[in-house]
């Protein structure tokens, strides 16, 4: 659980490249960053890259692809906005704390690896010994 998705984006319909550069922008406000600002203007500039209505879909991972053909509908770059401003209205400390959540959960994760850990020398010393 490398990347841990605190929030779940539904499907953000786009009509174009700048489309998909701004609603990155949009989601940076809630502390999700998948492109840095070169990347962004990397992404605008490189012609192999073509978005015609499209969606873009949250994966697994946090990460987010293009696709053409989704069955439902996609929230607009403008809902998107206004929903984030919203909200980042309503609770304007929201980042903090899911960065704390986040850190929270990476140090849960820790303790159980190291735990894990331990009990896997504690087993390996009960089968020496059972050994003997």
């Amino acid at each position: 659980m490398n990347n841990l998705i605190l929030i779940k984006i539904n499907p953000i319909a786009v009509k174009d490249k700048n489309d998909v550069v701004k609603a990155l922008t949009i989601l940076e406000k809630l502390g999700i960053h998948r492109m840095s600002d070169e990347q962004k203007q990397n992404y605008l500039l490189d012609d192999t890259k073509t978005v015609e209505n499209n969606f873009m879909i949250q994966e697994k991972d946090g990460g987010f692809r293009i696709q053409s053909h989704y069955i439902g509908s996609g929230i607009s770059i403008e809902s998107l906005e206004k929903q984030v401003n919203n909200l980042l209205e309503k609770h304007p400390n929201l980042c903090d704390l899911l960065n704390e959540i986040k850190s929270k959960v990476e140090e849960t994760q820790n303790i159980i690896k190291n735990a894990e850990s331990n009990l896997n020398e504690l087993n390996t010393v009960i089968e020496l010994k059972e050994e003997k």
